[in-house]
């Protein structure tokens, strides 16, 4: 997928906003589950589309490791459906056990179209499939590095945060510091960047607007937000911090 987000891909992203009430979305998604958690799908059986090369996508919490390879997009650059189930259970609640196949299949089968359009399994949040999209980009410039999901979903975060809506996630990419990283997502359409000197992730969310922000707190701190950088921020700092510019 191109970066350049003059054409295609900015056309993509601008495009990826789930209406609430979008039936066939909530049929594509149950559709996908099927697929994906459930039921294997031969090239026999259906014509399989073309896909952007599988990325590693990690999810660490204290020392288990869950680790898989996906395809997020397309190779149109629209996002894979089939891969969002999977993305979901990667970042889901720190508190919320790995679902297995039986309820899965037994959460499909009892669950309302509305509960399936925003839930994978019981307590387990759906994402927004434009962080399909995002993710599949980022991962796309910096080849064979794997991303790692820190954060998720969080339903117990502030109000308003996207990570309460399956909206966001923070992340990180093995070998490549978190300015690189925000410095990418920035050109992308309709997208929140949370850019964190003092932590170990980036914060990418899918909303209408472009937006960008600087918090110089450290994990478990109260939100620092400035402009980076700024002078009541540069003492202290690394020489990386403080002059090197994110345009």
């Amino acid at each position: 997928m191109s970066l350049s987000w003059g054409s295609r891909a900015g056309s993509v992203l601008q495009g990826v906003r789930l209406s609430r009430h979008r039936a066939p979305i909530c049929l594509a998604l149950a559709l996908s589950c099927a697929a994906l958690c459930v039921l294997p799908v031969s090239p026999s059986d259906a014509q399989l589309p073309c896909l952007s090369s599988p990325i590693t996508v990690a999810r660490a919490k204290g020392t288990i490791r869950e680790v898989t390879r996906l395809s997020l997009t397309l190779c149109d650059g629209r996002p894979n459906f089939g891969a969002l189930n999977a993305l979901s259970i990667v970042a889901r609640a720190r508190d919320v056990d790995r679902p297995r196949r039986n309820v899965l299949l037994g959460f499909m089968r009892t669950s309302s179209a509305a509960t399936l359009r925003d839930y994978v399994a019981p307590g387990l949040r759906r994402l927004h499939p434009g962080l399909l999209v995002r993710i599949q980009a980022i991962a796309n410039a910096f080849p064979g590095r794997p991303i790692h999901i820190v954060s998720g979903h969080r339903p117990t975060a502030r109000q308003g945060s996207r990570h309460r809506i399956g909206r966001a996630v923070d992340m990180r990419i093995a070998g490549v510091h978190r300015r690189i990283v925000a410095g990418v997502a920035r050109r992308f359409p309709a997208t929140g960047v949370g850019y964190y000197p003092n932590s170990t992730f980036t914060h990418i969310d899918v909303r209408h607007r472009h937006a960008f922000w600087t918090d110089w707190s450290g994990p478990g701190e109260e939100p620092d937000y400035g402009d980076y950088p700024t002078r009541s921020h540069t003492q202290g700092r690394t020489a990386s911090d403080r002059y090197i510019m994110i345009r």
